[in-house]
């Protein structure tokens, strides 16, 4: 496996209306042609690398997904692209105002260019063997393929050897998903393409066969000097008939076991480690609604680690299950396509690595999650201290009323900064059935349009600009839900679909979802970017954000919306705004509220407590949204341990004891100080503390959760105590730290 340098990828957007709207430009902030990270959108089509295409530029080919990445580079002037789909041309023509400057490196294996394995063949299995030391068989039984087998690398087992393949196919029926019974899986034959191994077979189904392609393909990965190696697999499918899912069945155990091993993953509502033994047992889904694309997945224990995740990011649904009694960790990936003849899974990763523990799994997760975030052109978001500012401007107000803007600019907003809070969020701001005019039904998260109520205009830029003056930013609440009543919907069908040709709403039943492969992907940039030209907003929360990412059947060709709703997201960071996501997942910054990774313990079902407490280094790069009752009386979190981990969760200030403000306030303003210096973690032993690195400045921040001796290393003569103000004593080479003190080292 290489990593690919892609020089030129076109980054250009281009969107368009599909209700007779003029094609527009979301580039920059001035809304010409020019360069922002993304993808190429043309009538909300996206040329990326697709499955089953060909991709002409200027009547050259560009090599594509599967072998090694799409890979543009367009001068100005007019460029003429083609890209075939089916046979189906998409576009055409496209008028190129700035040359393309930007590069991007992407992990992704070689494919063409790679040393071919060697082969045994017999009787009952096929075993590939590559140079790195990978080994994969595929058990055979006379022309049935049974699945995976054994897969080694090196000497070190990763999976228990029992065979696995079993599939699930679907079609779209009446409005209903229905499966497609095969009676076996039949081998065919094999063929080398440069490392990758594509191995055909058949299933054979009463609609006719299936063509079955498995793709295996070395992989590795160089993490801060870890090196991890592994394999990547996909299918290929070629059906008669219209399939919308497929599903594939593998376990994966380091050393053939899960059990003693310990398990992190991140997932809705359960547990994100866990010590995985004999009598346990659990089923942990990932449905698309919290994470289209998961974090990676991490076994390990002093042997070494087993990671995983998928490549590129697509649309998934995964279900991790251990049974009681079982040693082994199964995975259930459930690939949707819409509806076609015709498609590819992304890659299922699999890496070996003989350094394990939480520290290296940290390294792990940023470097996967960096380039996921590199495949959209999105950049990385950081957490700051934010306060759930929305009672502020509702102080006893009745639907219909103005929103408080004034008096929260005046009597609210500045104890917020006093607090060293660098973030507002507000949620009831735009038009919506709460205030837009007689009779107003209360629900003020319905909203009209990304529009503001003519007499609320100048207030809120009041509460801006002090908001700005006051040192911090201003973030606002946006939904992908719209009110029914939405005069949007007079003129133009813009909702998502479901596959019984339902539109789905929320839970008030009065909004309905809007689909990111409609128009209302250019009208909602349009006027973001307009609202931003007039008020300088700095973030956005997308709610609802994951609920977008399922399968939209509202149009042609019936697929996720994903590809289009990340380019959203990148074009509106490019246009200034911050993103937080209702999501467990790489996009933006994960903020979902409480309920939506809590436990259920003693204090029901929003204990964030039991999730979390005494293992905050779980919360590692999040922003949970504290907005209901149960999370405070008292504070249900540690706040000072999640933010010595990066983890910032937005808080409801108003629930706060006097107490825990001042406790807030000294553990905001610890991390502001230390913020600059936080790259690389690392997990002090026995639960002292965390100690952040920053190789740049040659700086170390230690975040103390005890009282201990440190002993200082890796040259530091100087340590300057952040929370007291005051430097340090040193004798000989250490210092005594004291709980929940936080100091710079350098």
């Amino acid at each position: 496996m290489k990593a690919i340098t892609i020089f030129g990828i076109i980054i250009i957007l281009i969107i368009a209306g599909l209700c007779g709207c003029t094609n527009k430009y979301y580039n920059n902030v001035s809304g010409e042609a020019g360069i922002v990270s993304g993808r190429i959108l043309y009538d909300n089509i996206l040329l990326r690398p697709v499955y089953n295409a060909s991709v002409l530029v200027n009547g050259k080919p560009a090599e594509i997904y599967g072998t090694t990445y799409l890979a543009l580079n367009v001068s100005a002037g007019e460029a003429t692209v083609e890209a075939h789909n089916g046979g189906q041309t998409v576009i055409e023509t496209l008028t190129v105002e700035t040359n393309i400057v930007n590069s991007v490196d992407v992990i992704f294996p070689a494919g063409k260019e790679g040393t071919p394995p060697d082969v045994t063949s017999t009787s009952d299995h096929l075993q590939f063997l590559w140079g790195t030391g990978m080994s994969v068989e595929l058990n055979l039984n006379g022309d049935s393929l049974l699945g995976i087998g054994e897969v080694k690398i090196e000497d070190v087992p990763l999976r228990n050897p029992v065979s696995a393949g079993t599939f699930t196919i679907e079609k779209i029926k009446n409005g209903k998903f229905v499966g497609i019974t095969y009676t076996k899986c039949q081998y065919i034959d094999y063929e080398i393409k440069g490392e990758t191994v594509v191995v055909h077979s058949k299933l054979v189904t009463g609609e006719g066969n299936i063509d079955l392609d498995w793709i295996f393909t070395p992989w590795a990965m160089d993490v801060d000097g870890n090196q991890y190696k592994g394999l990547g697999y996909r299918f290929s499918i070629s059906s008669p008939v219209n399939i919308s899912k497929m599903g594939f069945d593998c376990s994966w155990e380091l050393n053939e076991n899960i059990n003693g091993k310990t398990l992190l993953t991140r997932e809705g509502s359960t547990a994100w480690e866990r010590e995985c033994s004999q009598s346990d047992a659990f089923r942990i889904r990932a449905p698309s609604y919290f994470s289209q694309v998961q974090p990676p997945t991490y076994e390990y224990d002093g042997s070494g680690a087993l990671a995983s995740f998928i490549w590129p990011p697509g649309a998934l649904e995964n279900t991790m299950q251990k049974v009681s009694g079982s040693d082994q960790l199964l995975f259930n990936d459930k690939f949707s396509f819409g509806e076609t003849k015709q498609a590819e899974t992304p890659f299922r990763v699999i890496l070996y690595t003989s350094e394990e523990g939480l520290d290296e799994y940290t390294y792990l997760f940023d470097q996967v999650t960096e380039n996921y975030r590199d495949f959209y052109g999105l950049e990385e978001v950081v957490p700051v201290p934010t306060v759930l500012a929305t009672y502020a401007i509702q102080d006893g107000i009745k639907p219909g009323d103005a929103p408080l803007f004034r008096k929260a600019a005046d009597n609210y907003f500045p104890e917020f900064a006093d607090h060293n809070f660098k973030q507002t969020l507000i949620i009831y701001l735009w038009l919506s059935n709460g205030r837009i005019g007689a009779p107003y039904n209360g629900n003020r998260i319905a909203i009209h349009g990304i529009e503001f109520h003519p007499d609320d205009i100048g207030e809120l830029k009041y509460l801006v600009d002090k908001t700005h003056d006051l040192g911090m930013k201003f973030a606002v609440w946006l939904s992908t839900c719209y009110s029914k009543n939405s005069s949007l919907f007079e003129t133009n069908h813009w909702m998502d679909q479901d596959v019984d040709g339902t539109f789905p709403d929320a839970a008030s039943h009065d909004v309905y979802l809007m689909s990111y492969r409609s128009g209302y992907i250019a009208y909602a940039l349009d006027r973001l970017k307009a609202v931003e030209d007039e008020f300088g907003f700095d973030g956005i929360w997308h709610d609802s954000f994951g609920a977008a990412l399922r399968i939209d059947y509202s149009g042609q060709p019936i697929e996720s919306g994903i590809d289009q709703q990340m380019q959203f997201l990148s074009a509106t960071q490019a246009l200034g705004y911050t993103p937080y996501t209702e999501s467990i997942g790489p996009f933006g910054m994960t903020s979902v509220g409480s309920s939506g990774v809590t436990i259920s313990q003693e204090r029901g079902a929003r204990d964030i407590n039991a999730t979390f407490g005494g293992r905050e280094y779980l919360a590692y790069k999040t922003s949970f949204v504290l907005f209901h009752p149960d999370d405070y009386s008292p504070l249900q979190v540690d706040y000072y341990k999640f933010l010595a981990n990066k983890g910032v969760p937005m808080l409801a200030y108003d629930q706060l004891s006097e107490t825990e403000k001042e406790v807030v306030s000294q553990a905001n303003k610890d991390y502001n100080t230390a913020l600059p210096y936080m790259d690389k973690r690392h997990l002090l032993p026995d639960g002292n503390g965390v100690l952040w690195y920053d190789k740049e400045s040659n700086t170390q921040v230690l975040f103390a959760y005890n009282a201990f001796s440190y002993k200082l290393e890796g040259g530091i003569t100087g340590v300057f105590d952040i929370t007291s103000n005051s430097v340090v004593e040193i004798n000989s080479g250490s210092f005594t730290t004291q709980p929940k003190h936080t100091y710079k080292l350098q």
